[in-house]
């Protein structure tokens, strides 16, 4: 409430209702007066749909770091090359080489070629040392991606000093999934055709576009082709059931809407061909509800994405009026991947959020908030043997646009601001640590220059954040959170396992800081305990224990149960 209250800022220009400026003065100081006469109610209200939007987020990042890499059967490049050509002997055939030529290479550079050949140059090449060559020069192919790309030594006179390597390209001949050609809207997942070159990279990014549906399980494989240097795409995938409905029941609210909340949840996947993702959720508590609708397709290396969110609260301010907040939020985004290796890929995120929304105290409506902004983040997702770890840094602006709400003049720099500047990091890692142990680390951060309306601040305390807290009970403009998870997985045999049952101890320490810009101190957050998931056919059930070890005056230590039973059909 106490954000709530802030954020009006413009509500000193007038009301547009009917009641009177005295009432409004009365109702807002005796608001006020409660807020300012408790100093150890810490609680805030945190838009609900918003949080709905970063906890779908943080699961996509989560599912992306446990996914494995993409089943792609492909040659390897061999390891030769440290050997030195001037060391390799040659008998009496060996010829005065001036010139090596790489006849119909298309797809290396001139410094590449250069690495290549430079080390033969002025050597008397026979067939040990061609030989050789030509293991590098296919390497090289291999090493860039291009895995049916070959160089071979055709019919020439050496005694002219000149060396000629012939290259056959190898190039895409046809692309079948489950023995059928991929056409129409399907072809959306693939950035490689009949006729591109063959490419490794470009063919797990098409496997790692289907595999990012739930439902689909995609591995590929390259046969040979009817024309020299072509080869053919072969896609087995085996898809689950396309679509999927979730019940649920949790203790993750916020004090002041209702811990207990309901949750209904509707997924669908490839409904158009297109493998696009669609996804419809729903939460409700006491005093409020949330929306969540979200759709995403799939162009080659981009990823567009589109969600909408909405969120209605009502709030009692006790012997005072009850404030009611609506809000939409629309965000646009788009996910490309810059490179990528066999040990992970680099991607590049843009997103544009439009947020909307609506305030009452009482019959009093208040002046409407209307925030646009736009990010930018540069992330990096890495495979180890041990398992996999990620990093993000984004940059968010708010922005002077489409007729939205701009800062007043003067605005003190720890206001609440519309044109903000905020910077953002996210790293984590899932780790094997033996055959029956995990860890699991998450650090989020961020930081501003400005004070932050509350759907852009960082909020700390529940069942995300610092479990053993209720939840979102501190936010602030600048802040962290690191969570620690050591997990038990040898609880069940393997052979339970494989058929889907799961039971999953887990220990955990949390810790996290918010700052508000307004405020001189940092509010910390610390706590530790354990915990259990299970999940068995269509139930699973995520509950933990947490006990408070640093918490600012005011905020209760007591040990709190955080519990969540999910059904899905």
């Amino acid at each position: 409430m106490v954000v709530m209250v802030v954020m009006g800022r413009r509500d000193y220009q007038g009301a547009r209702s009917n009641v009177s400026i005295l009432q409004w003065i009365c109702i807002t100081s005796a608001c006020l007066g409660v807020l300012t006469a408790a100093p150890s109610s810490h609680a805030q209200v945190r838009d609900e749909a918003q949080r709905l939007l970063q906890e779908k987020q943080e699961r996509e990042r989560t599912d992306a770091l446990n996914r494995p890499a993409p089943a792609v059967s492909a040659p390897s490049a061999a390891d030769d090359k440290d050997t030195d050509p001037a060391a390799i002997p040659e008998d009496a055939t060996a010829f005065d080489i001036q010139h090596i030529v790489l006849q119909g290479d298309t797809l290396l550079t001139e410094a590449e070629r250069q690495v290549i050949l430079g080390p033969f140059a002025g050597l008397k090449m026979g067939p040990r040392r061609i030989d050789l060559l030509l293991r590098r020069v296919t390497a090289a192919y291999l090493q860039r991606g291009y895995v049916t790309t070959r160089a071979y030594l055709a019919p020439q006179n050496l005694a002219a000093g000149t060396l000629e390597i012939t290259v056959v390209p190898g190039a895409v001949e046809a692309v079948r999934l489950d023995g059928q050609p991929v056409t129409g809207l399907a072809r959306s997942a693939f950035p490689l055709a009949a006729g591109d070159p063959l490419r490794i990279a470009d063919l797990e990014q098409a496997v790692d576009q289907i595999n990012r549906l739930r439902s689909q399980k995609a591995e590929a494989q390259i046969l040979p082709g009817q024309s020299p240097g072509a080869s053919l795409i072969a896609l087995d995938n085996r898809p689950d059931k396309l679509w999927r409905v979730s019940l649920g029941t949790d203790t993750y609210g916020q004090s002041a809407t209702g811990k207990g909340r309901a949750r209904l949840g509707a997924e669908a996947d490839n409904l158009l061909g297109a493998w696009e993702a669609w996804s419809l959720s729903h939460v409700e508590s006491r005093n409020s509800q949330a929306d969540l609708f979200s759709l995403s397709a799939p162009f080659g290396y981009g990823t567009a994405s589109y969600a909408y969110a909405r969120s209605k609260s009502a709030v009692p301010i006790p012997g005072i009026a009850i404030s009611r907040t609506e809000s939409r939020t629309h965000t646009l985004a788009w996910n490309h991947i810059l490179s990528r290796d066999a040990g992970g890929r680099t991607a590049l995120d843009a997103a544009l959020t439009l947020r909307h929304s609506l305030r009452w105290l009482d019959a009093l409506e208040l002046t409407p908030q209307q925030q646009a902004s736009a990010r930018l983040a540069l992330s990096r997702q890495q495979r180890m043997s041990i398992g996999s770890v990620s990093a993000e840094l984004g940059y968010t602006q708010g922005l002077d646009a489409f007729s939205y709400d701009v800062d007043l003049p003067g605005l003190p720099r720890t206001a609440p601001h519309n044109q903000f500047e905020k910077w953002d990091i996210a790293l984590a890692a899932m780790l094997t640590l033996g055959p029956d142990w995990a860890w699991r680390g998450n650090l989020t951060a961020q930081s501003a220059r400005t004070g932050l309306n509350g759907a852009d601040q960082i909020f700390i305390g529940g069942a995300s954040s610092v479990r053993g807290f209720q939840e979102g009970i501190l936010g602030g403009d600048r802040g962290y959170l690191f969570k620690n998870e050591l997990q038990w997985t040898g609880s069940l045999p393997r052979s339970v396992q494989a058929n889907g049952a799961r039971l999953d101890p887990f220990l955990f320490h949390d810790l996290g800081l918010v700052r508000q810009l307004a405020s001189a101190h940092d509010q910390r957050l610390a706590s530790a305990g354990f915990g259990l998931r299970a999940a068995w056919k269509f139930a699973s059930l995520d509950v933990s224990w947490g006990r408070p070890l640093s918490a600012p005056a005011g905020i209760p230590r007591e040990i709190r149960a955080h519990a969540a039973l999910t059904l899905q059909f």
